[in-house]
């Protein structure tokens, strides 16, 4: 049987998660998550990946280092973002400078969807 390692680019590096049978752990999958850094984004992921963890599975995912601690609440692996995409979404003047011109409400919005990563 080939050995097989999943390969996670973290923070300049990569991170090698084998799935759990290979570890001599018993496991249904190993499913890997994603969500961009977005509190709206990763909060529905974290409901799924809890549910999975409950029924077995061991799941990675790859979102923001700020919800690290959440990830981990929920049973699950937490792979940071590479630090280009690994932002505060509670900040986003401080990434978007020109954001902070826009006046608040619609048109902050409508700047915010057609400039932000998400």
């Amino acid at each position: 049987m080939t050995s097989t390692a999943h390969l996670f680019r973290t923070t300049g590096s990569y991170a090698a998660v084998a799935p759990s049978t290979e570890r001599g752990e018993s496991s249904m999958a190993l499913i890997v998550a994603a969500a961009t850094p977005f509190h709206g984004h990763v909060q529905p992921v974290l409901t799924v990946v809890s549910d999975l963890v409950r029924r077995g599975h061991e799941v990675v995912v790859l979102t923001g280092s700020r919800f690290a601690e959440q990830v981990g609440a929920a049973g699950a692996l937490h792979v940071t973002l590479p630090p280009a995409a690994d932002f505060d979404d509670r900040q986003l003047d401080l990434y978007f400078p020109d954001r902070s011109a826009v006046p608040t409400g619609p048109a902050q919005l409508e700047y915010d969807l057609a400039c932000s990563p998400a």
